[in-house]
């Protein structure tokens, strides 16, 4: 069970880490035309809220959703690393979550 805890707290600290970051790195940096900027932002925080829904539900119902929410890291990490060549500083902790929810879905 305390791997299920783990593999939600680093879930919920990408999804502060990811949002804290777009506000003050991402955003103000980019060029989005067309009205289409808070599609963009909402679009960038609803990724965040996922995680933290990710994280309730492992903490929720932990052995029965372990594996599921591993393979949905597991499949982020994957794309992460895949598309920016390992560059992305988020990939290792992708792999760290699924690894935790995976082995304590698994116990």
């Amino acid at each position: 069970m305390q791997l299920l805890y783990a593999s939600a707290a680093l879930a919920v600290f990408m999804a502060c880490t990811h949002s804290y970051l777009g506000e003050r790195r991402v955003f103000p940096k980019m060029q989005v035309g067309g009205g289409l900027w808070p599609i963009v932002r909402w679009a960038w925080h609803l990724t965040s809220i996922t995680w933290v829904l990710l994280a309730v539900l492992l903490i929720l119902h932990g052995k029965a959703t372990g594996q599921i929410v591993a393979l949905y890291f597991v499949l982020s990490a994957v794309i992460c690393f895949a598309t920016t060549r390992g560059r992305h500083v988020a990939w290792p902790f992708f792999t760290a979550a699924a690894l935790a929810a995976w082995f304590g879905g698994a116990s």
